[in-house]
């Protein structure tokens, strides 16, 4: 059984969900049967949307919406390996009652996000003390209580000791177990390198160590979710817009055809100008968890933090640059929202442009694959799913361009 448990931090940067990409594809990789996340800052989402992260159609969730600008959790299951039951709805966790299917055994899994001031973390402490001591059971909780056991798990930042005795009394009076956490020695680090703690951990009970004798925990490597656009790629999709097709009749196959250019020249150009980049990026991620590591030990001079601060911002710059390569610059740049397509310098559609359009499109231009979505959990009639088409971004551009030239001339269509 293997379980993720992040804190997030917002899946939203700037209006747009960056990080769910990054999350599927840590979950596809590492194949999970429970995902917990705290701090997801969403209002409450939808089946396809979980069915975005998840990668699967093999799920089930519960979620516990944002409360003004902070907080939100979520908690995916496989309904493969595990049997829900009963859900478990609190001010600060959400848990779900199962069975363990290869064994039948109960399981119960809770995800924790603590509160910061002293009152409400000591309901905390009770309820959840009340909750695990209810039942013998498999207990995990996968928890980020804003709070730490020791003073060996903060570095240049405020250590509450009555609040650590009052987290290892929780821990003692639950007869539960903190699963030692491998990998790195602090789990969140400030933006300025400074402050370090570690505040993520999982706690089971004996129970659940009776089912998995050989627990592990690792700490994942930090990451930065960065983004930018490259200006150069304006350029490389004008080039190969300009390029000379094959002279072909139909307009709509004019068009195919020079979409195949720029999507070539992309390739080409990402290829030539990325091949080194994650060896680049390899470098500085060593060089920074050198200065890291150093930090963890003791205060750094000023010429070290220094350095690593620049290290860092290396760091993401050119991870800002990756992960904007194609994807991002394509999507931008064939938005097709107001001038953008104008800087291209399309030319305005003449009569015999215009009802090539209107005509049917040529064969292989069109081309869509039908799939089907589940409308609901555990969907197993035709009924229960929803067919959807999905088309290539030939269709949607021209479909996009027609309905913007449309909207220039609606107040002459309609009268008011």
């Amino acid at each position: 059984m293997k379980t993720i448990s992040l804190n997030i931090r917002s899946f939203k940067i700037r209006g747009k969900y960056y990080v769910v990409g990054w999350c599927r594809r840590l979950i596809v990789k590492e194949n999970p049967s429970f995902v917990a996340l705290q701090e997801t800052k969403l209002h409450l989402v939808d089946l396809y949307w979980i069915q975005s992260l998840w990668g699967m159609s093999n799920y089930n969730f519960i979620q516990k919406e944002m409360v003004g600008k902070s907080g939100g959790q979520l908690l995916i299951l496989d309904t493969i390996a595990f049997d829900a039951i009963d859900v478990i709805l609190s001010d600060f966790y959400i848990g779900i009652k199962g069975v363990w299917r290869s064994s039948g055994i109960g399981l119960n899994i809770i995800n924790v996000y603590g509160p910061h001031d002293d009152t409400n973390k000591q309901i905390l402490w009770d309820s959840l003390h009340n909750l695990v001591d209810s039942s013998d059971e498999a207990w995990l909780l996968c928890v980020d209580f804003n709070e730490v056991r020791n003073q060996g798990k903060r570095l240049n930042c405020d250590f509450i000791e009555y609040r650590a005795l009052k987290f290892n009394e929780l821990i003692a009076n639950s007869s539960l177990i903190e699963i030692p956490l491998g990998g790195r020695n602090f789990t969140r680090v400030s933006d300025d390198g400074i402050k370090f703690s570690k505040l993520d951990s999982f706690l089971v009970n004996h129970r659940f160590v009776d089912m998995w004798k050989d627990l592990t925990a690792l700490a994942l490597d930090r990451i930065f979710d960065v983004w930018l656009d490259d200006e150069e790629a304006d350029t490389i999709i004008s080039d190969a817009w300009r390029l000379q097709v094959s002279n072909i009749n139909r307009k709509d196959c004019v068009f195919r055809n020079k979409m195949k250019n720029v999507k070539n020249a992309l390739k080409v150009w990402s290829n030539n100008k990325f091949n080194k980049l994650d060896t680049e990026i390899g470098e500085l991620k060593k060089a920074a968890t050198i200065f890291e590591i150093k930090a963890e030990l003791g205060p750094l001079n000023w010429p070290d933090l220094k350095h690593w601060r620049e290290t860092r911002k290396h760091w993401i710059d050119k991870e800002r640059i990756k992960r904007n390569m194609v994807k991002q610059n394509v999507r931008a740049r064939w938005d097709v929202e107001g001038s953008s397509l104008e800087d291209l310098s399309f030319p305005t559609l003449s009569i015999d442009e215009a009802n090539a359009l209107e005509a049917e499109l040529s064969r292989g231009c069109n081309a869509s694959f039908v799939t089907l979505i589940p409308k609901k959990i555990d969907a197993l009639g035709l009924g229960d799913f929803l067919p959807i088409s999905l088309i290539g971004s030939y269709y949607k551009i021209i479909s996009k361009i027609l309905s913007n030239r449309l909207r220039k001339n609606i107040p002459s269509l309609i009268d008011s």
